[in-house]
């Protein structure tokens, strides 16, 4: 999702004066991964990789997901 703000038009950033506000662009977003992956932390057995007792085999687990979010805003214009 995107929004977008005080964009200029075509030739409107070269004319003084008709600039309404700093254009500033918001968007939110997230991604689904459905690929299986070695896990880095457990083995099969659920025993931490990094143990002496672990057998060195990493679980395979699947499903990963994420949010996001950007803020993309001018904050300063100097004058014309």
């Amino acid at each position: 999702m995107q929004y977008a703000l005080n964009q200029p038009t075509a030739g409107e950033m070269d004319i003084p004066g008709t600039q309404t506000g700093l254009p500033g662009t918001y968007k939110l977003g997230a991604w689904y991964d459905t690929a299986k992956f070695p896990d880095q932390r457990y083995d099969t057995s659920g025993i931490p990789l990094a143990s002496p007792d672990s057998n060195g085999d990493p679980r395979m687990d699947w499903g990963n997901y994420s949010f996001y979010a950007l803020a993309d805003q001018m904050v300063w214009r100097p004058d014309p």
